[in-house]
């Protein structure tokens, strides 16, 4: 997988999942445009477990401590497995 390609790709898994909601239709009220870089600070850290082979747990592990650790919400567990899954079905070019 092309770094560029999988880069993006993991970058639009980020905004579609959007935790914090930047990128809902109701933050977009008063907000021109929100700048599509919100969750690339946690790319690398995708790279890195996918190219580490890690598991769907591992996976789930650093999804759920950026929303709940870094971002300090409440988290939904269902929800972040949806992503996580999102990641994996990418990582295995589904």
């Amino acid at each position: 997988m092309e770094k560029l390609n999988l880069y993006e790709k993991i970058k639009s898994i980020l905004n579609e999942w959007d935790p914090i909601g930047v990128y809902s239709r109701e933050s977009l009220d008063g907000w021109p445009e929100w700048p599509d870089d919100e969750y690339c600070s946690y790319i690398a850290g995708l790279i890195n477990l996918i190219k580490s082979n890690a598991n769907d747990q591992d996976f789930f592990d650093y999804l759920w401590d950026i929303e709940t650790g870094h971002i300090g919400l409440n988290g939904n567990k269902e929800r972040t497995k949806i992503y996580v899954k999102k990641i994996i079905d990418m990582k295995h070019g589904s």
